[in-house]
């Protein structure tokens, strides 16, 4: 006798695990990769002259390429090694398309401008020569959710400095 009630009891225990297994928030965890890897920016380094970095309005990192090499806002010394790494993977940043429901972005922390964290490289002209818009973290160390400026899309950018 005790052991049916033991297996009705596991039996019950599985039956719950599958049915709050399905009815989870299944874009989150149960995302699949698109079909395509989407190269972000297409910047030459040589080209950089400013970086920024900014969370909606307020600008976290400015940095300036002067003759004597890369300069923070404040006017210090920035290290150039680090910069030119940074630029380097923001040439060659990929990301994957993700299928999800698009009325969801902010489950990412994007499609808001206020949440999203933006990196831009600008030349000695004015000219913005890369872009990439940063949302939450995702789902591996070091990776990020990313989408293109102005386009309905969730983006896993690939693990890396930017993630």
């Amino acid at each position: 006798m005790q052991s049916k009630q033991i297996i009705g009891l596991a039996a019950a225990v599985v039956v719950l695990i599958g049915y709050l297994m399905m009815s989870g928030d299944s874009d989150v965890s149960v995302n699949q990769i698109g079909d395509s890897t989407i190269t972000l920016s297409s910047i030459k380094a040589d080209q950089a002259t400013t970086i920024t970095v900014k969370k909606g309005e307020t600008e976290l990192l400015s940095l300036n390429k002067t003759a004597a090499g890369w300069t923070l806002a404040s006017g210090h010394p920035a290290d150039a090694k680090k910069v030119e790494d940074l630029l380097k993977n923001l040439a060659d940043a990929k990301a994957e398309e993700r299928r999800v429901n698009l009325d969801q972005l902010a489950t990412y922390g994007l499609g808001d401008a206020k949440l999203l964290t933006v990196v831009s490289v600008g030349d000695s002209g004015g000219k913005e020569l890369a872009r990439v818009q940063l949302g939450k973290k995702g789902p591996d160390w070091g990776s990020a959710w990313a989408q293109r400026d102005a386009k309905q899309e969730v983006l896993l950018l690939n693990e890396g400095p930017l993630g």
